[in-house]
C-alpha cells in the first residue's frame, strides 16, 4: 500500500518483499529507506506472468509451464496436478485478488517503481514469489531478465541472484560468493551473461555440491 511504506518505523527490517502495485514510491522516502541499507525483493516475475494475458487461459498456463520446465522436472501425474490446480486457484479464491485486471491496472506503476528503487540506491534481491499461481520453478532467470529490462545492468542482476540474496538469509558468510572456503554450486555458461543476460539460458555443465549434473533445455522468454 503506498501509504505503508515503512521509511520511519520498522528499524528491525531484514527486507522488504514485493513492490507497490497501486502508486509510485516517493523519491524523499526511498533515500530514507536507502539510507536504513534495508535490502527489496520486488518479485517482478509474477507481475509480469500476471500481466501478459489473461491468466484463466489453459493455453497461456501450459505455454509458462513450459518455460518454467516443470515438464522436465516432475513426472506427468504432478505435472498435470500443477495445470489444473493454478487454473483452479486462479478461478477461486485467488482470482479476485491477484486479478489480470489487477495487473493491468498496475502497468503503470510496477517497472517505473523497480527503476525508482534502482535509481534511489536500495539493495536489490532477486525471487520470484514462486509457489503462487503461474510462477513456476525456474522463473527465477526470466526474473533477472526483467531486471536487466528496466535497468540493472546484468552484473547487477548477477550479483542480486547471488552475494544480495546471501546477505538478505544472512549466509554471507557460507555463500554468495566465490571464495576459498565458502559452499558454491556452479554453472558453466557458453556465453558471457555479465554482457547479455540471455546467456543464463546456454547451460553446459552445472556442479552442485561438486557432482556434475546435466543442464535442462530451457527457451528463453518472448517480449
Amino acid at each position: 500500500d503506498l501509504h505503508s511504506f515503512p521509511t520511519r518505523r520498522s528499524s528491525d527490517l531484514d527486507s522488504l518483499e514485493h513492490l507497490l502495485m497501486n502508486g509510485l514510491y516517493d523519491d524523499e522516502d526511498l533515500e530514507r529507506f536507502a539510507a536504513r541499507n534495508i535490502p527489496m525483493v520486488p518479485t517482478l516475475t509474477i507481475w509480469w506472468n500476471l500481466s501478459r494475458e489473461d491468466p484463466l487461459s489453459l493455453p497461456y498456463i501450459n505455454r509458462l509451464l513450459k518455460e518454467s520446465i516443470a515438464n522436465e522436472i516432475f513426472e506427468p501425474q504432478v505435472f498435470d496436478y500443477l495445470r489444473r490446480e493454478s487454473t483452479h486457484r486462479w478461478s477461486q479464491k485467488n482470482q479476485e485478488i491477484y486479478s489480470y485486471k489487477m495487473a493491468r491496472e498496475s502497468e503503470a506503476y510496477y517497472p517505473e517503481n523497480f527503476k525508482k528503487i534502482h535509481k534511489a540506491g536500495i539493495k536489490i534481491g532477486a525471487g520470484t514469489d514462486c509457489g503462487v499461481p503461474l510462477c513456476f520453478f525456474c522463473h527465477q532467470r526470466l526474473e533477472l531478465e526483467l531486471m536487466v529490462k528496466w535497468g540493472m545492468t546484468p552484473g547487477e542482476a548477477l550479483t542480486s541472484v547471488t552475494a544480495v540474496n546471501a546477505e538478505i538469509l544472512g549466509l554471507q558468510d557460507k555463500i554468495g560468493f566465490i571464495e576459498q572456503g565458502k559452499q558454491a554450486d556452479r554453472l558453466l555458461i557458453k556465453g558471457d551473461p555479465t554482457q547479455s543476460i540471455k546467456d543464463i539460458y546456454k547451460l553446459e555443465k552445472i556442479y552442485q555440491a561438486g557432482r556434475p549434473i546435466e543442464p535442462l533445455e530451457v527457451p528463453g522468454m518472448e517480449w
